[in-house]
């Protein structure tokens, strides 16, 4: 990882801002729809949080939109927001999927709209252990070194939390410059963090 990110923590200050995607309301949105982002109504909804303060703006977490709109709806949205926000603030495109590949191809393609970072949460189908998490991380940043990625770390949508130890590894990525933590309450058994302790001590006492 010899290149560092465009954007580094020093640029991370005051209101990160997590935007809605806008769903048009002039058409009913079945499982036939296409094209169902209000892009306009993107584009102003990004200019209004910039000029309102927002230091800046996320996009596509884990709340409905990541994972009901199609390809081309998130980068027609992620489009719109960039060439509004025009440098203004950092954007970070929303590149969490089930796997390492199709992250990767998201980010290179928000990449290439203009986007200065990735919102980027962890593969979604089942809990990664700790060795796992952090090499998600570092594969990401070791293929894309000039994106900065703004980790999401949600105990709901990724399956448990993240313990000291992993954010220690990961705080040694220099393309890793914010997180957005979210908490649980649960009423009944939450998955205990020390469950996936072993694997990363492990993994570290091994020889490389």
């Amino acid at each position: 990882m010899a290149r560092t990110p465009q954007v580094g923590t020093a640029d991370i200050t005051g209101v990160v801002a997590y935007q809605p995607t806008t769903v048009r309301t002039d058409v009913v949105i079945d499982r036939n729809t296409k094209d169902a982002i209000d892009l306009d109504e993107a584009a102003r909804a990004a200019d209004v949080l910039v000029r309102d303060g927002a230091s800046a703006i996320c996009l596509n977490g884990t709340f409905g939109e990541l994972s009901s709109l199609t390809l081309e709806e998130i980068l027609a949205f992620t489009r719109a927001v960039v060439e509004s926000v025009a440098d203004r603030v950092p954007v970070f495109g929303g590149a969490t999927t089930l796997n390492t590949r199709d992250t990767l191809d998201r980010a290179r393609r928000f990449r290439e709209i203009g986007a200065h970072g990735l919102n980027l949460g962890r593969g979604m189908l089942s809990a990664m252990g700790d060795v796992n998490i952090v090499r998600w991380y570092q594969d990401v940043a070791q293929e894309l070194p000039d994106m900065a990625i703004f980790r999401y770390d949600d105990v709901q949508a990724f399956k448990r939390p993240i313990n000291t130890a992993v954010y220690r590894e990961l705080a040694k990525i220099p393309q890793v410059v914010a997180c957005k933590y979210r908490t649980q309450i649960v009423v009944g058994r939450m998955i205990q963090t020390n469950t996936y302790n072993a694997g990363l001590e492990a993994a570290a006492a091994v020889p490389a």
